[in-house]
């Protein structure tokens, strides 16, 4: 009776060995959830171990939950075995999140750093064809003519060393822009990478959203969504953020480049086409985009800085190079005596387009250097006589290029011209030469006020003079007797500020035999009678005019001749300078001891004295001022005479720049790095450098002062000199690099750890995969044991 219930149930058991009711069932359910569990995880352990060295695998590990537990039929609730609950990715979002960002600093110094030493590279500094190098060579030869200014060979090589030099800076400013170009290039280069890896990344937006983020996550393509995020990082700054459904939005210096709808497209677009300068933009908008990082950011920073910078430092080094150089030569005399004839290099623009260029102004002239209200100096020497006749034109921006040009014409000797295509010629008629140096007055005494042949007195105080109607004095002329001479108010606009003009007319009204004149502001009265024949003496009278205006009452006489004064040079000081020469005492030149001549400045104070006594030689240059002499011929000079003469030292002859503008007599042509040249007329003729500022044989003062270029301070430099500003250049570009490679190489160990430790987190580690290989192959095999157990179990079952 009890066998019957028993054979019952097994056989039951056995039909429904799946079912949830009975326990045989459940023993094999539970082992097959095992079996196929560990063999599932011995499969995501396998797949970890054939990626351990795939780049970008994420690991993967299996989340294990226990089966819900099935309720007996007498109310026990007995478990059902295990499951998968989820396969995850070991990451770590921050972690990545910052891996990204450093892949954009390092591809960001690996390009400025590789970059700057190319730029660097180009300079060929140190070496000989650097500029530093060729400038210092150029200046070199001009200090080595200073010694022989009239040698051709010299002249020649001086030449030609600018010329290498100017050759030097069109190389640098060519291969300057070449890679700017090359830069502009990898731009584009780097849109269309960052616009690819955006398209991909937005394909798999799309593939991740079909996929779906359920307990079986799309791995292989989260994976791949991260390598491409961390590979686009690399090329621009990019931060991603991470919908539910796995999809992502990628935003780039604040606008979005990726997001579910789709990918944004960005342009290169050229920002200025003589550099190549490139600019970033989306597709069909105006504004620009700025990345933040990455390689593109670098390339962008190129452009702008590293290569547009030193572009713009090397054109300010040549342009201040021409400017300064110009200024010096253009002031200067060639060989020969001056200029024949001379042509304009740069031309003066027809700005109001009617044809004509002389209607403009020469402030609308497009000119390649500003011109400045200033004066002009022009010389024209007489070859045959050896007489120079100097003139001072007044500069105005706003006058027109005729302007300029009828000033120029109405210089006795001179022509002036200008044809329609702007360019500007001047020409000395018959032999003669002109010029536009600071050369001094050769002839300064042409009023024969010091040492005169003549008897002459001159007043020791300038005008004007406070006299009042009724004064008088007496003038003996040549011994005929005093001649009086008496003042009223009739003769003078306000005889209180008598002007020297009107004293003087006021004399020559009442004296025969003698003459008044004006020199320097002051009262001049000379006989009338020559070699030494003539004489004055002047006597005061009422109101003492003669104290007021400093007129000698001692006999003076005249000379068998005059005393010729001769000056030489060219004013090399950086001011200015107005000279009195005046006698101390009265005496011989070459003949009375300690006969001595004051040179007094504007304010009185005495800037030299000259020994002119028994110990000078007449005729021997005796120097005042660097790069000025005066020489003095014998004859006599008298301190209460009021002898004197005055004149003034010019520190420079163009104060408008308009030479240098114009282009008229430059050593250089051009005005940047690009177009620096030498004047062809230069290179055809070297007798056309301009070595003096006097036009005498074996002057070298310009030279000198073009040497000084090198090292002296330039507004247009920032108050460096060439020589500083390069350096300056240089050093900053080395200075760039070194930190563009130190920043590299911190950034790349950042970048090293974190990939570390990423690898500790995401990545592969063999020895924890085997033993996670031998638990669950454990876990396998006991489950194979207890279903081959529970199959024992049910064959007992069934044979009951």
């Amino acid at each position: 009776m009890t066998a019957a219930p028993g054979r019952t149930i097994a056989r039951r058991a056995c039909r429904s060995w799946i079912g949830s009711c009975e326990m045989s069932g459940l023993g094999f359910y539970t082992a097959l959830s095992a079996l196929t569990t560990a063999q599932s995880a011995l499969s995501i352990i396998g797949n970890n171990i054939a990626n351990a060295s795939t780049p970008g695998y994420t690991r993967q590990r299996v989340g294990l939950d226990s089966m819900p537990a099935i309720v007996t039929s007498r109310g026990f609730q007995i478990g059902r075995g295990v499951e998968i609950d989820a396969i995850d990715r070991v990451t770590d979002a921050l972690l990545v999140d910052r891996l990204r960002s450093q892949e954009a600093e390092v591809g960001r110094f690996s390009v400025l750093s590789d970059h700057y030493r190319q730029i660097e590279s180009l300079f060929g500094e140190p070496g000989p064809n650097g500029l530093s190098s060729l400038m210092g060579g150029f200046f070199a030869d001009v200090s080595g003519l200073t010694s022989a200014p009239e040698d051709p060979a010299l002249r020649t090589q001086l030449i030609q060393s600018g010329r290498t030099l100017s050759d030097g800076f069109n190389t640098v400013a060519s291969q300057l822009l070449s890679f700017g170009h090359g830069v502009g290039e990898a731009v584009e280069t780097e849109v269309m990478i960052i616009n690819a890896i955006a398209a991909e990344l937005a394909s798999l937006n799309n593939s991740i959203a079909e996929t779906g983020m359920g307990p079986s996550i799309p791995s292989d393509l989260l994976d791949r969504q991260e390598t491409l995020l961390r590979e686009l990082g690399q090329h621009i700054d990019v931060r991603a953020v991470r919908e539910a459904d796995g999809r992502i939005t990628a935003f780039s210096g604040g606008n979005v480049l990726v997001s579910p709808r789709g990918a944004s497209q960005f342009e290169a677009f050229l920002d200025d086409p003589v550099t190549g300068k490139m600019g970033v933009r989306s597709t069909g908008a105006t504004t620009d985009v700025t990345p933040r990082g990455g390689r593109i950011r670098a390339l962008l920073d190129l452009s702008e800085e590293g290569i547009d910078q030193r572009l713009d430092g090397l054109n300010t080094l040549a342009r201040n190079l021409i400017l300064e150089a110009n200024r010096v030569h253009s002031t200067g005399v060639p060989l020969g005596g001056g200029y024949k004839t001379l042509a304009s290099r740069n031309y003066f623009y027809d700005a109001n387009g009617n044809g004509d260029p002389l209607d403009d102004r020469l402030d609308q002239a497009e000119l390649p250097f500003d011109v400045s209200a200033g004066t002009l100096n022009v010389n024209v020497s007489d070859l045959a006589t050896g007489d120079v006749s100097q003139h001072r034109i007044v500069i105005d921006p706003s006058m027109t290029v005729q302007d300029f040009v009828d000033e120029l014409q109405a210089i006795p000797n001179l022509s002036a011209s200008v044809d329609p295509l702007g360019q500007m010629r001047i020409t000395a008629l018959g032999n003669r030469r002109f010029d536009f140096s600071n050369r001094v007055p050769p002839n300064p005494n042409l009023d024969d006020t010091f040492g005169a042949e003549r008897a002459t007195i001159v007043a020791t105080q300038a005008g004007p003079y406070g006299l009042a109607a009724g004064d008088s004095f007496t003038i003996d002329i040549d011994g005929q007797g005093p001649t009086a001479v008496t003042f009223n108010a009739g003769q003078f606009a306000d005889i209180s500020q008598a002007t020297p003009a009107e004293v003087a007319a006021a004399i020559n009204s009442q004296i025969v035999g003698a003459s008044a004149e004006v020199s320097d502001g002051r009262v001049v009265l000379r006989s009338n009678s020559t070699n030494g024949t003539g004489s004055l003496e002047l006597a005061d009278g009422a109101g003492g005019p003669l104290a007021t205006m400093g007129l000698s009452t001692t006999l003076e006489t005249g000379g068998d001749a005059g005393v010729q004064v001769t000056m030489s040079g060219g004013h090399l000081g950086s001011e200015d300078l107005d000279l009195t020469f005046v006698p101390v005492g009265a005496g011989a030149i070459g003949f009375t001891p300690g006969l001595q001549v004051s040179v007094l400045d504007a304010s009185g104070a005495i800037v030299a004295t000259l020994d002119v006594g028994d110990s000078y030689t007449p005729g021997k240059d005796l120097e005042i001022q660097p790069g000025v002499s005066v020489s003095f011929s014998a004859g006599d000079i008298s301190a209460a005479s009021g002898d004197r003469f005055a004149t003034r030292l010019v520190a420079d002859s163009d104060t408008s720049d308009i030479l240098v503008a114009a282009g008229l007599g430059g050593f250089f042509v051009g005005s940047d790095a690009s177009s620096i040249g030498i004047d062809p007329e230069l290179l055809a003729d070297p007798d056309r450098l301009a070595a003096a500022l006097d036009g005498s044989a074996g002057n070298n003062q310009n030279l000198l002062r073009l040497s000084a270029v090198y090292e002296t301070a330039a507004t247009g430099l920032d108050g460096d000199s060439p020589d500083e500003f390069y350096r300056l250049l240089i050093t900053q570009l080395g200075a760039d690099a070194q930190r563009a490679d130190q920043t590299l190489g911190t950034q790349q160990l950042v970048l090293d750890s974190l990939d570390a430790r990423r690898e500790e987190i995401s990545g592969v580690n063999i020895d924890e995969e085997l033993l996670e290989l031998e638990r669950f192959q454990q876990m396998y095999a006991v489950a194979a044991r207890f279903l081959q157990t529970m199959q024992e179990v049910n064959d007992i079952l069934v044979s009951l």
